[in-house]
């Protein structure tokens, strides 16, 4: 019985320690990408950052049309976070301006479409995982330009979870409910990126009951 008891106990103890971390930084779906995790393995997409670091070859991938929005995301995934956080939005705004022929940064987002956006955003929540209050803003637009893009909702319901994480840890697994129920959503985010970031969110799902 003593035993038993202590196997619940580091279990209990085992999912406090995964549940202290966060949506954003615990939620690796870069690895549909490349599944053995073996860095000599990485598509050249990953290669860019793992040659070159944050720079214009990793921020020419981010803004290309060219690139499937899900394999940009990966991309964001993988470059992951910084507790003291980053300044990838800024200087990937500078460059989208600067190709683009942009007047001004306070022009970047007119006609550009959701799929292109929620990468911004994405980047945005990425720099500061502790205030994502503009990088939602973002990923909501986003959402609302493309609103069949399955990758803009995930992005957003990430962003989401991340909010709802200070607050209410049922609500961390109730924002996914639509992206994962939503047959209508078109296939730009793989189901297999979905499976790798709801190995985390799942652990929240005990709560809404």
């Amino acid at each position: 019985m003593k035993r038993l008891s202590l196997i619940s106990v580091f279990a209990f103890v085992a999912t406090m320690f995964a549940l202290a971390d966060s949506p954003l930084t615990s939620t690796d779906f870069a690895r549909t990408l490349n599944p053995s995790g073996d860095k000599q393995n990485n598509p050249e997409i990953l290669k860019a950052f793992d040659q070159h670091g944050w720079g214009e070859e990793v921020m020419a991938i981010l803004c290309s049309p060219s690139v499937p929005v899900e394999q940009r995301l990966c991309l964001v995934n993988y470059m992951g976070w910084n507790f003291n956080g980053q300044t990838h939005y800024p200087d990937l705004v500078a460059y989208y301006v600067r190709k683009n022929g942009i007047e001004s940064k306070q022009q970047v987002f007119n006609g550009m479409y959701g799929e292109q956006m929620v990468v911004f955003a994405y980047v945005k929540a990425m720099d500061d995982y502790f205030d994502v209050r503009r990088a939602e803003r973002l990923a909501r637009e986003a959402k609302k330009r493309s609103p069949r893009s399955r990758a803009a909702s995930v992005i957003h319901a990430l962003i989401l979870s991340q909010i709802a994480l200070d607050n209410d840890w049922a609500e961390v697994y109730n924002v996914w409910r639509s992206v994962l129920n939503d047959k209508s959503l078109n296939q730009d985010f793989s189901d297999q990126s979905i499976q790798y970031i709801m190995e985390y969110i799942g652990l929240y799902e005990k709560y809404t009951e």
